[in-house]
């Protein structure tokens, strides 16, 4: 656990309704306003509230990402892409994805979480999880958790998709410069469901990063 937290708070306001929102800063890590913004705008994006949010989080060492580039990234976007049916993009509102640092020092973690938000079901999203686990474990390395959190508000659902940044990067940091400049400047990305709806997840080439 981190010697030092801070907790940052915030209103976000929508006409006359306001909701504090607290975002937590850790040592070493933290969420930039930059990306604060972006969060809310994104939680603006969900038609109502409660909603259900789906994180399969992927975890790797820097020994993994030594031998990655970005066009490897991509392949384990594009294969998780691939195992959901249409019928549960259909049931999605957003696809989330954050790029992160889980710990730094020591045996340092890269976390990415390729988050599902919508109406979801646990059998289907664990369905999920078990064919994306078997993907990473026989071609990526790494490995691979699923947290579900059914009946999300407003305020935890931006906690939640909120990624915490390294600070003094070039301090702590062994990953490659490239993985460091993606935490630094694109920690966050989301995509509506009319992406999977249209078939341009099937792209292998589409980027969304």
């Amino acid at each position: 656990m981190p010697s030092s937290i801070h907790s940052i708070l915030l209103f976000s306001c929508q006409g006359r309704k306001c909701l504090l929102v607290v975002f937590i800063s850790m040592e070493n890590k933290s969420t930039t306003k930059a990306t604060m913004r972006k969060v809310q705008f994104i939680g603006s994006m969900i038609d109502s509230y409660p909603i259900d949010i789906a994180e399969f989080v992927f975890e790797a060492g820097v020994e993994v990402f030594t031998t990655w580039n970005q066009d490897r990234l991509h392949e384990l976007q594009y294969y998780f892409f691939q195992i959901p049916k249409k019928k549960i993009y259909q049931k999605i509102e957003l696809f989330i994805e954050t790029f992160e640092v889980e710990s730094d020092g020591d045996n340092q973690l890269l976390t990415i979480r390729f988050i599902l938000v919508g109406k979801l079901n646990i059998k289907e999203m664990e369905d999920i999880g078990i064919a994306f686990r078997n993907k990473i474990l026989s071609e990526f390395g790494g490995n691979l958790y699923l947290k579900l959190n059914k009946k999300v508000d407003f305020l935890d659902f931006i906690i939640t998709i909120s990624p915490l940044q390294l600070i003094n990067y070039n301090e702590t940091s062994l990953f490659p410069e490239w993985v460091i400049e993606k935490i630094m400047t694109n920690p966050l990305t989301v995509v509506p469901n009319s992406f999977f709806l249209g078939g341009l997840h099937h792209e292998k080439y589409n980027s969304i990063m």
